[in-house]
């Protein structure tokens, strides 16, 4: 069971060009670019994603 964590809001200035690239992918994916972002920096940062990992042991192997 994960523990309540304190979220909080994150403001990021990009280029139009790469705002545009991240509406066309989220879209695809039927998601809104917020969540869509959200989603690939947790993917990028697999050791703060094996901290929560029921699976992982001590060493954080899973």
């Amino acid at each position: 069971m994960r523990k309540n964590k304190k979220m909080v809001r994150l403001y990021l200035t990009v280029d139009k060009e790469f705002h545009t690239q991240l509406v066309k992918r989220a879209k695809s994916d039927y998601m809104k670019v917020a969540t869509w972002t959200k989603q690939l920096l947790m993917k990028s940062l697999p050791d703060y994603n094996k901290q929560d990992c029921i699976t992982s042991n001590s060493n954080g192997t899973t």
